[in-house]
């Protein structure tokens, strides 16, 4: 046993002792660990957010961290002296899988680590690098129904997302019921959906169980709401079926931030886009005030708008890149109506969607957006190109699809 593993074994074990005080807070450990492709270290501090929820939960955070290359040795040592920790958080996934050219070098190559893996969304998300990365739970730790409980806490919104409005009453009640069946059965979504909702084949996630859901506010105005919810949830019985691919590393629970866009048709509203994609839920969100305020209460007359027009690629086609460049792009002309504000590129993908603000221009020049701001799902997509008027009406686009 190395003498790193020497010392964390003994930092459990007063951890352990300081427990039999009644006055203690309960010792939760940390792992962290940098990209197994680099000797570098992440940080060992305890952010401060994440800090104050476990202390209000009686609850303390002790951080250890490691560089990538030596991190799957270091649990199984752990593992040997039945001394893991009780959360991980991995910079990549070759911390689990291994790097392609030595797979045994990863977690994944003990069937046991990999069983006790509980993978978190959400709630710890704080413990992740510059770089991002992914959280889990060991089922099998000293203080594992106490980590549970600390992912699974009651949904958070996120303070640096200012909502223009709190969910009206009505509004909030319709669209807790969309989350819901959007998280949990998104066949049941149909009849809650705007006749223009994009579909797509495939899901992102598999239906999971709601525990709670909280509103953290809305945007728009009488004609087009944007609403943004985070709910808690769970996902671990996999007796009737098998995880689906994003659950590929065992069990999932967390919370799940929601970005619902409605439509008011007939004076009812109807979902145009369901999304937890991370980037439409946190940047493109955070632009959503931007052109909100530009939104003024709708009249009873507008003037025809035209919609966008796409350019490239083709129908069926994924953008190229040209010589000397990385990703191809999508470009559309915009529309040439006086009275569009703002403009949305929406990229559907997997019962998912992954959408872009664009402000509108002075000059006719084409807009674009390069294929590098999506990632690969080996799936089908489907885009298109929103021109929302200053009343808040929303004219589409035709749509084209590719596979990326």
């Amino acid at each position: 046993m190395s003498c790193v593993a020497c010392t964390l074994l003994g930092a459990h074990a007063l951890a352990a002792q300081n427990l039999s005080s009644p006055n203690s807070n309960q010792t939760l450990v940390v792992w962290k660990a940098g990209s197994p492709a680099s000797n570098q270290v992440p940080d060992n501090g305890v952010p401060t957010n994440l800090e104050r929820k476990a202390e209000s939960m009686g609850l303390r955070l002790e951080v250890h961290a490691f560089a990538g290359s030596e991190f799957a040795q270091q649990l199984r040592n752990a593992f040997a002296a039945h001394a893991e920790p009780d959360i991980i958080a991995i910079e990549n996934a070759a911390s689990i899988e291994g790097p392609p050219s030595s797979p045994r070098v990863g977690i994944a190559s003990d069937p046991a680590e990999l069983s006790s893996l509980v993978q978190v969304n959400g709630s710890l998300k704080e413990l992740a690098g510059e770089r991002g990365g992914r959280q889990f739970l060991i089922s099998t730790s000293e203080h594992a129904e106490a980590a549970r409980r600390f992912a699974l806490r009651p949904p958070e919104c996120d303070t640096s997302i200012v909502a223009e409005t709190q969910v009206p009453p009505d509004l909030e009640q319709a669209t807790i019921r969309m989350n819901d069946a959007y998280l949990r059965t998104p066949l049941q979504l149909k009849e809650y959906e705007d006749a223009d909702r994009l579909a797509t084949e495939g899901v992102r996630w598999d239906s999971v169980n709601v525990r709670e859901t909280r509103t953290c506010g809305s945007w728009g105005n009488d004609r087009l709401a944007f609403v943004f919810l985070v709910s808690t949830f769970d996902h671990e019985d996999f007796a009737g079926q098998p995880p689906p691919r994003s659950l590929a590393h065992g069990p999932l629970i967390g919370q799940m931030p929601v970005l619902l866009v409605l439509r008011k048709q007939d004076g009812q509203w109807r979902l145009l886009v369901a999304c937890s994609d991370p980037w439409s839920t946190e940047p493109f969100l955070r632009q959503v005030s931007v052109f909100s305020g530009l939104l003024r209460e709708p009249s009873a007359k507008e003037a025809g708008v035209a919609p966008a027009q796409l350019l490239l690629p083709e129908d069926g086609k994924a953008p190229l890149p040209v010589q000397g460049e990385h990703f191809g792009v999508f470009i559309w002309q915009p529309s040439s109506s006086g009275n569009v504000v703002a403009q949305i590129a929406e990229f559907a993908y997997e019962n998912d969607d992954r959408l872009f603000f664009m402000p509108v221009k002075d000059s006719k020049a084409p807009d674009l957006i390069s294929a590098g701001s999506l990632w690969k799902t080996e799936s089908e997509w489907k885009w298109r190109v929103w021109s929302i008027t200053d009343s808040g009406t929303v004219v589409l686009s035709e749509y084209r699809t590719f596979r990326q």
